[in-house]
């Protein structure tokens, strides 16, 4: 029987083990970048709808249990995108070997780019299986992990720097009303390049039935990571101070400024909490007008800042409607009121909450599925072979 108290323990004990914060480089939430176009039809919603591969990037631990459910042993699936920030494609692969019912095995390759050639490249490795058994009213406890690789090059445009003068009195004391910006330093260089390799880890829990009809899921992104960081050029600072003539002891003005060096800048450590999130979600399933029509509404809260006292809490909401009709043709419809980018630029930005709308539809055989999808500017396509 499932132990569900040492479950919630489990979850409590990781919880609490986790600090976010609000302030994000929308590079790192996995859930804004689909790799699944029916989750991007549910605007994202999907924590607890166990599908493909490639829905491991939501939660590792659905795998698992989409196998297990469709009595498949081997999946492949291949999608393409665009979105607001990777406006060129995001073209995602993937496939799933499910090895008994306690160990299903997975990896995904994406490929993300923009319009101005900046591109991200992530290989994801997933170990999703069995964590506790199924008892009489509920369903089994499945674990999934991510081991994530990804590699970004992003180029930026670069801002004039000030040039900063600030007078002295007769004392060689600085008048501090007389500081004033008297320029701008011209760079010989156009644009900042950023050269960022992640090494990062998730971890996800699924559990159906644990009402009659409700499934739950809950997922910790970036719960762990490493990250090694280039960037140039970087920014220096040059004073000068000017006398009245050349034996003066008593300066007449301190000139700043900041300019450009074209060297590479390196660093290397732990990603930064900022990066981490938590999403839980539900699902609840039934068959209606004798069992032709099977509804499904997911429900899902995204939390970011949720343990970082000195930040304040994003929440994203994220729900929708699937129809499947004779379990071969579906309609779907999401909706999501959550933080989403001001801009295509994916430095640090600061996120707002937005209506977002989409839709999608989804076609089953026997072993093959097409999926499409479309939120605003964004949309997709996607098909899996399972067998």
């Amino acid at each position: 029987m499932i132990k569900i108290n040492s479950f919630l323990r489990l979850i409590i004990l990781i919880i609490s083990s986790v600090n976010l914060s609000a302030e994000i480089n929308p590079q790192f939430i996995t859930q804004r970048h689909s790799s699944n176009p029916r989750y991007a039809g549910l605007s994202n919603a999907g924590v607890a709808i166990p599908d493909a591969v490639t829905g491991a990037v939501l939660n590792p631990s659905l795998v698992h249990s989409w196998h297990y459910n469709h009595e498949t042993k081997y999946s492949a699936t291949a999608t393409f995108e665009r979105d607001s920030v990777f406006s060129r494609y995001i073209i995602s692969t993937g496939a799933s070997w499910y090895i008994n019912e306690k160990t299903t095995l997975g990896t995904i390759y994406r490929n993300l780019k923009n319009g101005d050639d900046n591109y991200q490249n992530e290989v994801i490795l997933c170990v999703a299986g069995r964590l506790f058994d199924k008892s009489i009213n509920q369903g089994a406890v499945n674990l999934g992990f991510n081991i994530r690789f990804e590699n970004v090059n992003w180029k930026t445009g670069l801002d004039s720097l000030p040039i900063v003068q600030k007078m002295f009195d007769d004392s060689g004391n600085i008048i501090p009303e007389s500081t004033a910006t008297i320029g701008k330093y011209e760079s010989a260089f156009n644009s900042h390049f950023d050269k960022d390799k992640r090494l990062l880890f998730d971890v996800g829990f699924f559990q159906d039935n644990i009402f009659q009809g409700l499934d739950f899921g809950l997922t910790f992104h970036n719960l762990l990571g490493y990250t090694w960081l280039s960037d140039k050029p970087v920014i220096k600072h040059k004073a000068d101070t000017t006398f009245d003539t050349l034996t003066d002891t008593i300066p007449q003005s301190l000139i700043d400024s900041s300019y450009h060096s074209a060297k590479w800048k390196d660093s290397k450590g732990r990603n930064n909490k900022v990066y981490k999130r938590m999403t839980v979600g539900l699902a609840y399933h039934a068959n209606i007008i004798q069992n032709k029509v099977m509804i499904l509404i997911p429900f899902d809260l995204e939390f970011i800042g949720l343990f970082d006292k000195k930040q304040k809490m994003k929440l994203g909401l994220h729900t929708g409607i699937e129809a499947w009709l004779t379990g071969k043709i579906c309609l779907r419809f999401g909706y999501a009121l959550s933080p989403n980018y001001i801009s295509g630029n994916p430095g640090n930005i600061t996120l707002e909450s937005e209506n977002i709308f989409s839709g999608g539809a989804s076609a089953r055989f026997e072993h093959l599925s097409f999926d499409v999808y479309i939120q605003g500017q964004n949309w997709g396509v996607g098909s899996t072979v399972a067998f």
